[in-house]
This record gives C-alpha cells, sequence and structure tokens, in this order.
C-alpha cells in the first residue's frame, strides 16, 4: 500500500492499453521498520493474455536499485 499512489496508474495503462511498461530507478517511497525511506527500482510490468488475447493479468518484474541511486549521488 506504501507506493500504490505510484503504481497503480502504471497498471491502469497496462490495461488499458495492452502495452507494456518499463521505468529505472523509480522512487518508492516504502515503510521500512518504523520509518518511511525512499527506495529505487527498475521494473516492468507486461500484460498477460489470455487464448483470445484477453487480458488476464500483469507480470509484474523489479529489481531494488537504491544502493545503487545512493552511490551515484555520493
Amino acid at each position: 500500500p506504501d507506493i500504490w499512489d505510484v503504481i497503480a496508474p502504471q497498471f491502469a495503462q497496462v490495461t488499458s492499453t495492452g502495452l507494456g511498461f518499463s521505468t529505472f530507478d523509480q522512487m518508492l517511497p516504502m515503510q521500512r521498520g518504523d520509518r518511511v525511506e525512499e527506495t529505487y527500482w527498475n521494473y516492468s510490468l507486461t500484460p498477460l493474455r489470455d487464448e483470445a488475447g484477453v487480458i488476464v493479468g500483469i507480470f509484474n518484474q523489479g529489481h531494488e536499485t537504491t544502493e545503487q541511486v545512493r552511490t551515484r549521488r555520493a
């Protein structure tokens, strides 16, 4: 739920257009322990279709890049 306001529109875009989506070093504020932390992610959303071509789901693949982003900033 921490990141839904960022990713919900992206999922909706994939569902409505049928096109995949990718983003790199996307900042996603996540609750970690007792505080919200800036985290960064590369991820993609790919529509999954049934035999008739109807979108029945979305495959989401992601990789956290927080440390790489912090290193580049330093």
